[in-house]
């Protein structure tokens, strides 16, 4: 089973920007965060609307601090399982120029820390 890869661009909480934004980035006392969702179907048919025949998983960030420095924390929920994945895994990625590293909420799995900190290969567990 391959993986999917999902880019993470989670703004600064120091209010500093990186390489590359043309954005400012607003002071955040206690960091940024956010999350999306991903919706996994045969996407031909409108079995998911008739029969709940779908997956869907949320991903979610915060910006937090550890030993003085901005992390990335990053997890995982499976919401809806109605649907095989193609897949058994999500690398998430950072910007290549952020240098912030990614951890991973605990209680998940992770199959590398890919030889990066900027990047993460989660474990899905679909039980």
């Amino acid at each position: 089973m391959g993986s999917r890869i999902a880019l993470l661009f989670p703004t600064p909480a120091s209010g500093k920007s990186y390489a590359g934004s043309s954005l400012p980035s607003p002071i955040l006392e206690s960091g940024s965060y956010g999350s999306f969702i991903l919706i996994e179907d045969d996407g031909q048919s409108n079995d998911h609307t008739l029969r709940g025949v779908y997956t869907e998983i949320e991903l979610s960030f915060k910006v937090t601090y550890a030993e003085h420095e901005e992390v990335v924390e990053v997890d995982y929920e499976l919401t809806h399982a109605g649907w095989p994945l193609p897949y058994s895994s999500i690398e998430l990625r950072l910007p290549a120029s952020d240098n912030r590293k990614i951890v991973v909420a605990e209680g998940k799995s992770v199959r590398t820390q890919m030889g990066d900190i900027a990047r993460v290969e989660l474990l899905l567990a679909m039980d």
